[in-house]
């Protein structure tokens, strides 16, 4: 199954590939390249994918998203995660 990305920019998509393919998974569709803004404005949408079986997987970087720890950061991009 392919891992959906939303990342902030090409770069993030570059390094995500490439980790990505050192595990032997597929990446499916890319979405972002838009900076933090675009990012934040599709967190919550993107991440509801997960709840119907899609893999997702979200990345910004940590000076875009002010918080004491990972979770919270994350908590900050995708208020109610859902399961998956």
């Amino acid at each position: 199954m392919a891992i959906d990305l939303l990342v902030e920019g090409v770069v993030d998509e570059i390094v995500l590939r490439a980790l990505l393919a050192r595990r032997r998974l597929e990446v499916g569709t890319v979405y972002g390249r838009k900076g933090i803004g675009y990012v934040r404005e599709r967190a919550q949408g993107i991440a509801v994918r997960g709840a119907h079986g899609s893999q997702v997987l979200i990345v910004a970087d940590a000076m875009d998203l002010p918080a004491a720890c990972p979770g919270e950061a994350c908590r900050g991009l995708v208020a109610n995660p859902p399961d998956g």
